[in-house]
């Protein structure tokens, strides 16, 4: 379940729907440490090049952090990649009830979303409650692109647009 290959195998039937809307955890997953714990975090190597291109397919992107509002927006300020996050959901509630709660700012079926996480617990809690939502492990990210879901049939022209 943790792995994209099994949750090929899980949810078989994913493979003929494309994701609308990554959501991304933040810490250990967007960028190496933990902000509140006072680490000195960095972006993780290939992250931004990922988040760039799955934009440039038209997949849309958010976050489900349990963090400090404040300081994980200015930490993304800062790294560039604020502009990426639609309806962010930075605080201390379930990630079950941020995804859903993105799903339902961005109007799409939950079974359009895919979350990835570096927290077994958390991908765990979010395949149990929200079967429908592709769960990936932080630590295959390298492979996210490379994902059929991923990769949209059709890439319309604004979605390619910078805004």
């Amino acid at each position: 379940m943790v792995s994209i290959q099994s949750e090929q195998n899980r949810y078989k039937y994913r493979e003929q729907k494309t994701i609308k809307c990554v959501v991304w955890d933040l810490d250990n997953t967007i960028w190496n440490g933990v902000l509140l714990e006072g680490d000195r975090v960095s972006v993780r190597p290939s992250v931004v090049d990922i988040i760039q291109t799955l934009d440039s397919r038209g997949i849309l992107q958010s976050i489900a952090s349990k963090n400090e509002h404040n300081k994980a927006t200015a930490k993304l300020q800062e790294f560039g990649l604020v502009e990426y996050f639609l309806y962010p959901q930075i605080d201390w509630n379930s990630k079950v009830s941020s995804i859903q709660e993105i799903a339902k700012s961005l109007n799409i079926g939950i079974d359009t979303i895919a979350f990835i996480d570096d927290q077994l617990f958390e991908l765990e809690e979010v395949a149990f409650s929200l079967p429908e939502v592709l769960c990936i492990n932080a630590i295959e990210l390298e492979r996210v692109l490379e994902l059929p879901e991923m990769n949209p049939r059709f890439i319309t022209e604004d979605s390619q647009k910078e805004d």
